[in-house]
């Protein structure tokens, strides 16, 4: 007879890209008890072939990594975006900030690949284990919602609740669908 797991959890996080992994070290540094689900397992989220793109983090995006306890990791790994230029098709018009001259001297934002955005992401959620709880791979088989709670049913059986559940997980969100 196999035995159910249940984990109760102050914040249940359905998603473990950027964004969910992120506020889950944003809370977790508050001292928040934070559950994480992330359907990928992390190793292959880390190769070039998983996601090449890059994400632009502005100036006060930086801020919140700074509060999740990544920023330092981060600047090693970023470029800074210095000039923008802002133009329309074939208009010889365009619009030039320069942060030396528009910027008070800061970058305007930073711009860092998605596979080195995950490790330290991935890396800073190790560090944080006393308060976020990282479970990944891991299949959502039902979402549950009582009169206190909400949560979910994994598919190996597992029933994770909290008083307060984020869907971070994507564009064809399942959490938003229920």
């Amino acid at each position: 007879m196999v035995k159910e797991k249940h984990i109760s959890t102050t914040v249940l996080i359905i998603g473990g890209g950027l964004s969910g992994l992120t506020l889950a070290a944003v809370l977790g540094e508050a001292g928040v008890d934070v559950t994480c689900i992330d359907r990928e397992p992390p190793p292959g989220q880390l190769t070039q072939a998983y996601d090449g793109r890059t994400t632009a983090i502005s100036f006060a995006s930086h801020r919140v990594m700074q509060a999740a306890g990544v920023w330092p990791k981060m600047l090693k790994e970023a470029e800074p975006i210095l000039d923008i230029r802002v133009a329309d098709g074939n208009s010889p018009f365009y619009l030039h900030f320069a942060s030396d001259r528009d910027g008070g001297d800061n970058p305007f934002g930073w711009i860092i690949e998605n596979r080195l955005m995950r490790k330290i992401l991935f890396d800073n959620v190790m560090r944080l284990k006393k308060h976020v709880r990282h479970i990944a791979p891991a299949q959502i088989k039902k979402f549950i919602r009582t009169p206190s709670s909400v949560g979910i049913e994994l598919d190996d059986g597992t029933v994770i609740t909290a008083p307060l559940m984020v869907g971070a997980d994507g564009r064809q969100s399942a959490t938003r669908a229920w």
